[in-house]
């Protein structure tokens, strides 16, 4: 789902606030793994969607994007 239908349907639900966290993907195993714990933890918290980002040029880019995959696919 698109985040604007997230949001078009809350409004619509007139469900307000809605939240979502921001994550920087680490540099170590160690700190995925800790990520990792704590995206199961603030998942509870029921955030509307998350957001990883893209270290610049793309510096980032593959372990963006399995962290995507794992966030989406538990």
């Amino acid at each position: 789902m698109k985040i604007i239908d997230i949001i078009e349907k809350r409004r619509e639900e007139k469900k307000f606030p809605l939240f979502s966290f921001e994550y920087f993907p680490p540099k170590t195993e160690k700190g995925v793994e800790n990520l990792y714990e704590r995206l199961d933890r603030m998942s509870l918290l029921g955030p509307s969607w998350i957001d990883i980002t893209w270290g610049a040029g793309g510096s980032t880019s593959d372990i963006s994007l399995e962290i995507c995959s794992t966030a989406q696919n538990p």
